[in-house]
């Protein structure tokens, strides 16, 4: 039996695939934003485009706050990596003038060096020098670091001293980290260096000559 074959009209709808890449775009782009969007711009070279364009929309958002919030956590880490550091110097040095006052009849000594504090901690989270100061009794000491500006006596100064408790040195810590907030979160430019002309006397003024009368 003869069976006409069936006829595809114009207007007739014809079945859609679907676009896979554009499908995996679109849900990568809730939980890796940068890959989804990099899938789903590429899925838009395909039909149907209907996750490639939300896909797009929703990684192009996302990537930008992904670098918005990375930029925060790399640089608000590292503020409180700083801060970690001082603590930790703090508690090194502490202990070692105890230990050393222990066996000293309760004398503080001259410098951390001759305290047995380590060279690591005898710098502060800048690789700059700690100030340490003993008293004019011997019997107490200060032990300060100028922080993020670099510039001792600014209000950023951590300045620690014998004898502190936990809270004490954390709230010194904190006052640190909130006077760099305040002035903007950057390090003051460090002073510039006399130039070799300003150094030079300037010249002095050429004797007039007289003339002759």
């Amino acid at each position: 039996m003869y069976e006409q074959p069936a006829q595809t009209w114009p207007d007739q709808p014809q079945p859609r695939g679907s676009n896979v890449l554009g499908i995996v775009g679109f849900v990568l782009a809730f939980c890796v934003s940068p890959l989804g969007l990099i899938l789903s711009l590429a899925a838009l070279a395909k039909p149907p485009r209907g996750f490639a364009v939300a896909g797009t929309v929703v990684g192009l958002i996302g990537t930008i706050v992904w670098t918005l919030g990375g930029f925060g956590a790399y640089y608000y880490g590292g503020v409180f990596v700083k801060g970690v550091g001082l603590g930790t110097d703090y508690s090194i040095v502490q202990s070692q003038i105890a230990s050393y006052s222990g066996s000293h009849n309760g004398e503080v000594p001259a410098d951390l060096a001759s305290a047995g504090v380590p060279e690591s901690a005898r710098k502060d989270p800048w690789d700059r020098d700690y100030k340490f100061e003993r008293s004019e009794d011997g019997k107490s000491w200060t032990f300060t670091s100028a922080s993020f500006d670099g510039q001792f006596g600014t209000p950023d100064d951590a300045v620690f001293t014998n004898g502190m408790s936990q809270s004490d040195m954390q709230r010194v810590i904190g006052t640190v980290i909130e006077e760099h907030m305040k002035g903007g979160g950057t390090a003051a430019p460090p002073a510039p260096s006399p130039t070799p002309d300003a150094e030079k006397p300037a010249d002095p003024a050429p004797a007039e000559e007289k003339k002759p009368e």
